[in-house]
């Protein structure tokens, strides 16, 4: 099975526990693939990067070029599932 993570649900899984973080074992694990988008790569990068989140991961051992390492490693499809994914939005219409 193939899904879009929202990216306040990906970044929950990222730094803290809960059904987010087991969302994303169920991607570590191969039981989901994690498809994205270039668009939503940047938005995580820009979250990621608000100071708010510094203390955030710090306590959890990472860094923020760690964590996007992380889920570009993750991410089936590339730029062909990225372009589809986009055009489809109604708002890139």
């Amino acid at each position: 099975m193939r899904a879009v993570i929202d990216t306040n649900v990906l970044l929950s899984g990222l730094l803290w526990h809960g059904q987010p973080h087991a969302l994303l074992e169920h991607v570590r694990a191969g039981t989901l693939a994690m498809v994205s988008s270039p668009a939503l790569l940047a938005e995580l990068s820009d979250v990621i990067g608000r100071a708010k989140f510094d203390a955030i991961l710090v306590r959890s051992k990472t860094t923020r070029e760690r964590a996007l390492s992380k889920v570009r490693q993750r991410c089936r499809g590339g730029s062909r599932v990225g372009r589809a994914v986009a055009g489809t939005h109604p708002a890139r219409r």
